[in-house]
């Protein structure tokens, strides 16, 4: 499954994604990988977002999640609110959902998802075994949807942008305290932040920490499924996008100075620390 967290700083005015690289396969003799991507640049917007569960269906579902947003940047749409993104989240799921069961009813019954709608087939009625049969099939693939996002960054007019997908449950959105985990590692790692005082108006350089330690802890609770972490992802109100190493120097010595300390405060607006993480970032470079 892994894990997946997500965390607004500088009182808002930051939005931090990190995951880790770990990929398992479940029910086999496959060793797992440990140089998974599971981060998306969603452009045309200053957004990215991590994912956790099945790879087999987060990447179609950030795939269509950025075909949603190239149509919202229509240069001849007048605004742009955070509404919209929702609705284009619920959508992009919501496609590779329906796709996913008129394969299943073709593939099982040789029937489309609109013959199984309408109720009726070249040759007449379909019966009534066959529809309460897709009703079956459908709910077995709602449990096979096992997939969760956090989608997070800014859009053009700075509005900000911080969902939690969880499978097909209804959006999470949080401004206070800002703070999101998906993935086996998810719980682990929510309450580490949470014994942190992890929230939206903690600085860069405490936030980062905070993730940190919140991923090597889930992979310390959860090493079967919880690998490395990635580079993070930075996005700042302006559309600035960085990348940030976990294991740099500064976040080294960091972990070690804070480790048994219950309080951070220490690196709260701190401009030395926050120029310290400022130079360990490099440039994003969309692929």
């Amino acid at each position: 499954m892994t894990v997946g967290i997500g965390v607004l700083a500088e009182a808002g005015r930051a939005v931090i994604l990190a995951s880790d690289t770990r990929a398992t396969f479940p029910k086999s003799n496959v060793r797992p990988h440990d140089e998974c991507g599971k981060q998306w640049h969603l452009l045309p917007f200053r957004c990215a977002a991590c994912a956790a569960g099945r790879l087999s269906i987060a990447q179609p579902v950030a795939d269509e999640l950025s075909n949603q947003f190239v149509r919202l940047s229509n240069p001849r749409r007048k605004r742009l609110y955070t509404g919209h993104i929702a609705r284009a989240i619920n959508e992009a799921r919501f496609t590779v959902f329906r796709e996913m069961v008129s394969w299943s009813l073709k593939k099982t019954y040789c029937l489309s998802l609109q013959e199984w709608q309408t109720g009726r087939v070249p040759s007449g009625k379909l019966d009534r075994l066959l529809l309460e049969a897709g009703k079956v099939l459908i709910q077995n693939e709602l449990k096979d949807f096992s997939v969760e996002l956090i989608v997070g960054g800014f859009l053009g007019n700075h509005q900000l942008v911080f969902y939690k997908v969880s499978r097909m449950r209804h959006l999470e959105a949080s401004s206070a305290p800002g703070v999101f985990a998906i993935g086996t590692g998810g719980v682990a790692a929510m309450n580490h932040l949470n014994s942190r005082g992890q929230n939206a108006d903690c600085s860069l350089a405490r936030s980062l920490l905070h993730v940190t330690e919140a991923v090597a802890i889930a992979r310390l609770k959860n090493p079967d499924t919880v690998g490395r972490p990635s580079h993070f992802v930075v996005i700042w109100k302006d559309g600035t996008m960085k990348r940030f190493d976990p294991n740099c120097p500064a976040m080294r010595n960091w972990k070690k100075v804070y480790k048994h300390r219950t309080s951070t405060w220490g690196l709260q607006n701190s401009k030395v620390a926050d120029v310290e993480v400022k130079s360990q970032m490099i440039e994003h470079e969309p692929r």
